[in-house]
């Protein structure tokens, strides 16, 4: 596994050692849903700006922008602080770290961590039962 991405392995370990501790895994679970509610924010984004970008006047454009904005970053902060929670979760239990590039808000680091989310995502996706 490499640089700045999820540790699959790591991630199979943590479940399997938190498996009998339920708040455990609702920390767990919680990371999911936060990196499904900013792949939900980014999809809102994009695709309203797309369909009613002619349609909006310029402050309408400004003003959904802006919420729908707002709305991405507090998501994408909210998976980049679930992620640092799984990292020390996984310490907590002897584990490696879940993500071993850099947790942080600051730029370039939060996109790479947003990718690396999106990346493990696609591979579940992809092999779906």
């Amino acid at each position: 596994m490499g640089k700045n991405a999820i540790n699959i392995e790591n991630l199979e370990a943590l479940i399997k050692a938190c498996s009998a501790e339920r708040d455990d895994l609702d920390i767990i679970f919680s990371v999911i849903q936060k990196i499904e509610a900013y792949h939900s924010a980014i999809v809102e984004m994009e695709a309203r700006l797309k369909i009613y970008s002619d349609a909006w006047d310029r402050e309408e454009k400004q003003e959904w922008f802006s919420s729908l904005d707002n709305n991405r970053t507090k998501c994408h902060n909210g998976v980049i602080s679930a992620v640092s929670m799984l990292n020390k979760l996984a310490a907590k239990k002897g584990i490696g770290p879940i993500f071993d590039g850099v947790v942080s808000e600051e730029k370039p680091y939060r996109r790479i961590l947003a990718d690396a989310v999106f990346d493990y995502f696609d591979k579940i996706i992809a092999e779906r039962i």
